[in-house]
């Protein structure tokens, strides 16, 4: 070892013969700290509340769910995707390559399962999910253990219940968050509302350490223009178009005709002189003819249509023949034009919007309302739900990403990988037989 030998690793002081390791080998690196922090525009606020409201009335969720639950479709695709989006499940575990492509190995690991169990992940699964796809804005919390050296579990909180603090105008970072189930009529400084501090992203581990909270918000939101406090699911255009307003006054507009049979179905003509031979005094007394013509009409109402108000019947009067000889009385079938297959047409191209701004293929829900049933061949299905989960991946690692991050807080391997599984629907002759068999073997 030369005299004057000297490395990052290590110093050589030969007066003293003293070598002296000074801890910044790649094997204890230091993590680089940042020169700054990321940029947080700040957004100001028309008025002086704490909380920024989600929406004018600060009840957007609240009205959403309120209009989609009157929606045959949006209701449940939005509860397709969220499906799809975790029905492969949770797992874990280590890539490795062979012949230059890359493997995943699952695992086990015990502390890992409990926090699973713990958490009830299926749950939080379900619900992140859910509220993704209905909002765009998850709102996960981690709790603690009383140590702080782990975190213990992880739920999702109700998105609709859940409001942010503004941002700190001097970092701009949103630091609490309130969650109400009844912000009809409750406040930010609500008893009933509860204060939860916020993570930052940007600098989560350290704030987390360094935090007295034992429970804390994680952030989560799927990124949307011009959106800072909440962001906006891109369906919400349906809302706003007019699409779900027409679609939902459809079944409105038959219910209606069913329940009042609105269609005229019959025409009844009646010889001008037979009023007067009904009523002698007819002409005489003309303030009783409305009520005489009302009577006339309930009673041919009633022998034309059935106790339930099928058909409606138009009375007109016709006049004598030019002999003075009246006409028999006549009674004319009116062709209906709203039969049982009334705003088919409309109910489709309505149906057709709906399922373009949710995203999904008309083939993965399946027949779409009115007469077109069927039509989509296996290949179809099978191509457009992989086309689909292909395109998920960007969603999975968004309701994951805490997961990751419980992940350093509690020192689990960093090796490790978190994945939900993605299924992919194959043909058989992409199979071997053995890999067809679906029953236990005996």
């Amino acid at each position: 070892m030369g005299d004057n030998f000297t490395s990052e690793q290590v110093i050589y002081i030969p007066e003293h013969s003293l070598l002296v390791e000074t801890g910044l080998g790649s094997s204890a690196a230091v993590p680089p700290a940042p020169a700054a922090s990321h940029s947080q525009p700040l957004y100001k606020t028309s008025d002086n509340q704490p909380i920024a409201f989600w929406g004018e009335d600060n009840l957007f969720p609240q009205r959403v769910l309120s209009e989609i639950s009157r929606n045959s479709i949006i209701p449940a695709v939005l509860d397709w995707k969220a499906r799809a989006l975790v029905s492969g499940g949770l797992e874990y575990g280590y890539y490795h390559y062979e012949d230059k492509k890359r493997f995943f190995e699952p695992v086990e690991n015990d502390a890992i399962e409990e926090f699973i169990e713990r958490s009830r992940f299926p749950h939080y699964l379900a619900k992140a999910s859910s509220d993704l796809y209905h909002f765009y804005n998850v709102f996960p919390e981690l709790v603690l253990t009383k140590d702080r050296s782990e975190i213990y579990s992880i739920a999702a909180n109700d998105a609709s219940f859940c409001r942010w603090e503004v941002q700190n105008p001097r970092t701009g970072i949103i630091e609490t968050c309130y969650i109400n189930a009844n912000w009809q009529s409750a406040r930010h400084d609500s008893p009933e509302t509860l204060q939860v501090s916020v993570i930052n992203p940007f600098d989560s581990l350290e704030h987390t350490r360094q935090s007295k909270a034992f429970k804390l918000i994680y952030p989560i939101s799927y990124p949307t223009p011009g959106r800072t406090f909440y962001q906006l699911a891109h369906w919400n255009t349906l809302r706003v178009s007019g699409w779900l307003e027409f679609a939902n006054s459809i079944p409105e507009f038959k219910r209606a005709l069913m329940r009042n049979a609105m269609s005229i179905k019959y025409v009844v003509k009646i010889p001008t002189k037979w009023w007067v031979w009904k009523y002698p005094d007819f002409d005489a007394k003309p303030e009783l003819r409305a009520s005489r013509i009302k009577e006339t009409q309930t009673s041919i109402n009633e022998m034309l249509t059935s106790a339930k108000n099928a058909g409606k019947a138009l009375i007109t009067n016709i006049i004598d023949d030019n002999n003075g000889k009246p006409y028999g009385w006549e009674v004319e079938t009116i062709k209906d034009g709203m039969k049982d297959g009334a705003y088919i047409e409309d109910s489709q191209e309505a149906s057709s919007h709906l399922l373009f701004a949710l995203g999904v293929h008309d083939a993965l829900i399946g027949s779409m309302p009115g007469k077109g049933l069927g039509g989509n061949s296996g290949s179809n299905v099978r191509e457009a739900l992989n086309m689909y989960l292909s395109l998920c991946q960007s969603h999975q690692e968004l309701i994951l990403e805490p997961l990751r991050f419980v992940q350093k807080y509690n020192g689990w391997d960093k090796k490790l990988k978190f994945r939900l599984r993605t299924p992919i629907m194959q043909t058989l002759d992409q199979v071997t037989p053995d890999a067809r068999q679906t029953l236990p073997a005996a």
